[in-house]
């Protein structure tokens, strides 16, 4: 059968009771030391993972959001607001006879991303107007809207993925919610750039002082702008010599959207039924979560609260060789989403 040696004072099962004993008593001290290195690694690690996004900017922040709903910021204490609604509106770079819903190969960004953001606890309102160049996670789904990763890009390639106009506008919603720690978005509209031109004439034209040399309007000009004028004017990037960057056009926009808010407001309250009538007139350019009749009470219902005006995000834009790059910066960041989504109570 052949012999079978019995362990003396080196295992568990065998040798002397006290053998045994210190035998276990030594496996119980390197279990020990296992579990105590294995705890503080869980700690450092945890410790790196609750750190606050904007903790490498100097001023470390919680921010408040729907699960913690106040939060010190130098001294200071603020409250999320409990009665906001938010409506992003995005604007596609393309033009509706260009976009085919459910072809894979689209690949069209949001060129224009406005968020507007109203206040029903005193019937106020702001907007941000968010560079389509901000880097923030946007996730990177399938055309049937899976998720498949999430990664930092520039926040316009959000609507690039997926191949219906409600999943495209979804994880342009999500990325916008990110950028905002997870606050949440209530509607949406995408329009492309057809309407730009059909709202303008809408209000009888914008009038303004041209700001840069574009085609044949020219720089320091008061001019009213047809449909085409306007949609040149808003869009042009590259074709403007003295200043080719989506921070220029931005300033542009921003002077734009600001006399086109102010006229289409005098027409809104001259006429019951104007927001309704225009909102019809682009509904062939435009998709929403919402239908046009709960669109038109949005609208108006904003029309009649007090502007607080429009907040930008602060930071730089660089270039990584072939694209421009816009990092926020941290702090001011969190600043702003403070002074929009929040009260200070203290």
């Amino acid at each position: 059968m052949g012999y079978q040696r019995t362990p003396r004072g080196h295992g568990v099962t065998g040798g002397s009771p006290r053998s045994r004993i210190i035998a276990l008593g030594r496996i119980l001290s390197v279990v020990l030391i296992v579990a105590g290195l294995f705890l503080l690694v869980m700690a450092i690690e945890k410790a790196r993972d609750d750190r606050s996004p904007v903790d490498n900017a100097g001023q470390a922040v919680e921010l408040p959001d729907e699960k913690r709903s106040t939060t010190e910021y130098k001294g200071s204490t603020y409250m999320l607001k409990k009665k906001l609604e938010t409506t992003l509106v995005i604007g596609i770079d393309t033009f509706e006879e260009n976009v085919e819903e459910g072809d894979p190969t689209n690949v069209h960004q949001a060129d224009l991303l406005y968020l507007i953001v109203t206040d029903k606890t005193n019937n106020t309102y702001k907007t941000i107007h968010i560079n389509r160049d901000t880097m923030t996670k946007i996730k990177i789904l399938t055309t049937s809207g899976k998720t498949l990763r999430e990664e930092e890009k520039q926040i316009a390639l959000a609507y690039s993925y997926g191949a219906t106009y409600p999943i495209q506008c979804r994880n342009t919603v999500d990325a916008v919610s990110t950028l905002f720690n997870g606050i949440r978005i209530d509607h949406y509209i995408s329009v492309t750039m057809d309407s730009v031109a059909v709202l303008n004439d809408s209000v009888g034209g914008i009038t303004l002082e041209i700001m840069d040399d574009i085609d044949e309007m020219k720089a320091g000009e008061y001019l009213t702008l047809t449909g085409d004028q306007a949609l040149r004017y808003v869009r042009a990037r590259r074709s403007v010599e003295s200043n080719p960057t989506n921070l220029r056009r931005m300033e542009r926009q921003t002077q734009y959207i600001d006399e086109f808010r102010r006229q289409f407001a005098q027409k809104a309250a001259a006429s019951d039924s104007f927001t309704l009538e225009a909102l019809t007139e682009i509904s062939e350019y435009m998709h929403s979560d919402c239908m046009i009749e709960e669109l038109a009470d949005i609208v108006n219902t904003v029309l009649t609260y007090e502007y607080l005006g429009d907040n930008k995000l602060e930071g730089e834009a660089v270039s990584d060789g072939t694209y421009i790059e816009f990092r926020a910066d941290p702090d001011k960041l969190a600043e702003l989403y403070l002074s929009v989504f929040c009260d200070k109570i203290d």
